[in-house]
């Protein structure tokens, strides 16, 4: 017998998400969403303001995320 395959709006393959047009926008909605919170939590979790220790935590926590699946240019 025949079964009906759902339609989606979105779809991820591998972390990286499309929309039935092709468009990456949910994936980079997503993407900046959890950059800002999580940069956001560094500023609220650090009590100190020095810029080394503060870059430090960004490159760790921050810039992993934003740089998952990009081309590397």
């Amino acid at each position: 017998m025949y079964q009906v395959l759902p339609v989606t709006d979105c779809v991820a393959d591998l972390g990286v998400m499309y929309d039935n047009h092709l468009s990456f926008s949910p994936h980079i909605n997503k993407i900046v969403n959890n950059a800002s919170r999580r940069a956001n939590l560094i500023l609220e979790c650090f009590t100190t303001r020095d810029p080394l220790v503060l870059l430090k935590a960004f490159n760790t926590f921050v810039r992993p995320i934003v740089e998952y699946a990009t081309r590397g240019v």
